[in-house]
């Protein structure tokens, strides 16, 4: 009987230990393409950053910014000429009040280092992918469901 608790406890506490982490800390293979920011690395990653950024604020516990950190990480990889980064409102609140972030997930874009589009909510990969799109032709278009 003792063998078998030892190997069900330790499947789980593993089990126990990876609960509630966020995108970041998954032990899932996928890897990072987005630059971590917090309060002290903001103004050098975005704004002195020259050209397009888009910053991710998040939360380790919201459910919709977990869902939507593959397809954040994906665009990442795939669109290189966006300065893709992420804040964890949890760890980083000067940030969050600093932006007025009073929903998340809360997609902020930059053009050189300064605010000029939101997206707030849950947004699938196709619609984040037009509105970036639409700011790297030069517009801003709140809306990324309207044609452009």
């Amino acid at each position: 009987m003792r063998t078998l608790l030892i190997p069900l406890l330790l499947t789980t506490l593993l089990l126990l230990n990876n609960c509630g982490r966020g995108p970041e800390t998954a032990s899932d293979s996928t890897p990072t393409h987005s630059v971590q920011i917090q309060d002290g690395n903001f103004q050098r990653e975005i704004e002195q950053h020259q050209g397009l950024a888009v910053v991710d604020f998040w939360a380790a516990w919201c459910g919709p910014c977990r869902t939507m950190a593959p397809a954040f990480e994906q665009l990442a990889a795939e669109m290189t000429t966006i300065k893709f980064a992420r804040v964890d409102v949890d760890k980083n609140a000067k940030l969050a009040d600093q932006f007025k972030i009073d929903a998340i997930p809360s997609l902020v874009l930059f053009r050189d280092g300064r605010e000029v589009s939101r997206l707030l909510g849950y947004h699938p990969p196709d619609e984040i992918r037009r509105w970036l799109e639409a700011a790297a032709r030069g517009s801003t278009n709140p809306n990324p469901t309207a044609k452009l």
